[in-house]
Parts: structure tokens; C-alpha cells; sequence
């Protein structure tokens, strides 16, 4: 095998690129294979001035402003949102993986998921307009239903504006 040594990359139209200490290449942008299917990446990787660990297959933290706290990258994201407009026929105006919503009464909704969860013990959150207010009624890893109530009576109250946004693990 042959050994190559340089302290600068030149391309044919000019440009340069600095080859560093303990074998790196400094420069402004990498262009691979279109063939190629992975990148391999140092366990602690700095995109900018944000270091990414890849704690495991699947996952990764980021490390906080302050260079000590931690956060999964997988674990922060929004699982499932929507965007329902509940008055007349009952339809989705936005929404991430969802692939319907069921009708079951006036603000009473099951919504299911294009991609399930691990298990039922997601958490969630929602908001709607005009006094109401979202209840989780029933969860399971595929659906949830949930009601939109007025929150003075109680009552069930189909409203133009109801948002629903789900976290947890999916399968």
C-alpha cells in the first residue's frame, strides 16, 4: 500500500482545502458518492458550536447552551399533531401522523395514528378556542380519543379551532 502525505488539497478549478492535524480535512463542503448510504460520524460530533452525541443506535443527545445539560434529541420531538376543524363535517386541516379521525359525536374524537406508539403511556396536550378545553378520554398504541368540552359546564362542544400534540416513544 502507498501513503500519500499533503498539507493542502487543491481542486482542478482552484479551490483549497487544509488537511489538519490527526488526519483532517478543513473545508467549507463535502460532496460523496450518490451510491453512498451511510456516513460515519465520531460518537461526539460539533455542528457549529452544538455537540451531538450519538448515545446509541437511533439516538442522540444534544448538549444545552451552558455545556452541561443534556437532552435526547428522539425523546424531545412531537410525535403526533393536528389541526382539526371540528363545526359541521369534522376535518383535518394540518397534521403529522395521522393518518384519520373518527366523528364519534359533537366533540368527541378518536383520532389514529399513521405510525403507533410503544405503548399507551404517551403524553399529550391540546387546545382549542372559545372557552373549550381538550380531555384524553381513551389511549391506546394506535389511537387516541379525546373530547373537547366547554370548561364552565362540561359540555361536549364541537369547535373550529382544536389542537392536539402527542410525545412519547413510537414503536
Amino acid at each position: 500500500m502507498s501513503t500519500i502525505k499533503v498539507d493542502t488539497l487543491q481542486t482542478r478549478s482552484g479551490n483549497t482545502a487544509a488537511v489538519t492535524g490527526a488526519g483532517f480535512v478543513a473545508t467549507d463542503q463535502i460532496k460523496g458518492n450518490t451510491t453512498a448510504t451511510t456516513v460515519t460520524l465520531p460518537t461526539t460530533t460539533n455542528i457549529g458550536a452544538t455537540a451531538i452525541v450519538s448515545a446509541s443506535a437511533g439516538s442522540a443527545t444534544i448538549i444545552a447552551e451552558g455545556g452541561t445539560n443534556t437532552t435526547n434529541l428522539q425523546q424531545g420531538l412531537v410525535k403526533v399533531w393536528v389541526d382539526l376543524d371540528g363545526t359541521g363535517t369534522v376535518s383535518i386541516d394540518n397534521s403529522f401522523n395521522v393518518a384519520s379521525v373518527a366523528d364519534n359525536g359533537t366533540g368527541d374524537y378518536t383520532f389514529t395514528f399513521s405510525n403507533n406508539f410503544a405503548n399507551a403511556n404517551f403524553a399529550g396536550g391540546g387546545i382549542c378556542g372559545n372557552r373549550t378545553l381538550t380531555i384524553f378520554q381513551a389511549r391506546t398504541t394506535s389511537t387516541t380519543q379525546n373530547f373537547t368540552q366547554d370548561h364552565n359546564d362540561g359540555t361536549n362542544e364541537a369547535d373550529k379551532l382544536t389542537t392536539l400534540l402527542l410525545c412519547g416513544d413510537l414503536a
